[in-house]
């Protein structure tokens, strides 16, 4: 995602789809390794902190 602030709804859908699919494989595949696990979790953390700012950004506009 570009920018969250933004974002469309379709765009935001789509990260927090992104964001269930990196949890479910953390969580359920236990073969993956320590660091490619780290990697998956930064990329989950980065997805919802963009859902994040896209909640703040609505909410001000809503203001």
């Amino acid at each position: 995602m570009r920018n969250p602030k933004n974002a469309g709804i379709d765009e935001i859908v789509l990260e927090a789809q992104n964001l269930n699919v990196l949890l479910e494989i953390v969580t359920s595949n236990q073969e993956i390794n320590k660091t490619q696990k780290d990697a998956l979790l930064g990329m989950a953390l980065n997805a919802s902190a963009n859902i994040l700012f896209l909640c703040e950004a609505e909410e001000q506009r809503r203001e």
